[in-house]
């Protein structure tokens, strides 16, 4: 009958080598620049500007958010499921801000991120997970 130490080897060293593909598969889960930045302005919600087509819109979005992940940082105020007025955009500035403005688009509808509270199309209440643009 094999020894204990000889039981324990193949499960510690099959621990070593799975540890690297599920740190790769989870990297896969919850939301990203792409898909924040793709529900706001070409999928679900369909946001656009004046001035500026809906790729540019989707482009300057993913820079903004990619750029701010590169950047470490604290959450501080920054609190992007707070409504605001249409006025104030939201500034995300680091890596715990752009993953907590990506949460927020990711579990907040069109209609609150527009701030369409009736339903009808028109922005007529405040906004959340504003676009930081």
């Amino acid at each position: 009958m094999p020894s204990s130490a000889a039981l324990t080897a193949p499960r510690a060293l099959r621990a070593i080598l799975l540890a690297p593909l599920l740190a790769i598969v989870g990297t896969g889960c919850g939301p990203d620049c792409y898909s924040a930045c793709a529900k706001l302005y070409q999928e679900e919600c369909n946001i656009s500007a004046p001035g500026q087509s809906q790729d540019d819109l989707l482009s300057e979005c993913i820079d903004e958010c990619q750029t701010a992940l590169k950047t470490p940082g604290e959450v501080g105020s920054f609190d992007p499921f707070r409504p605001q007025s249409s006025s104030n955009a939201i500034a995300i500035e680091n890596d715990r801000q752009a993953a907590l403005w990506m949460d927020c688009v990711d579990q907040t509808s069109c209609e609150n991120i527009k701030g369409d509270s009736d339903g009808d199309g028109v922005t007529d209440g405040p906004k959340m997970c504003l676009p930081h643009f």
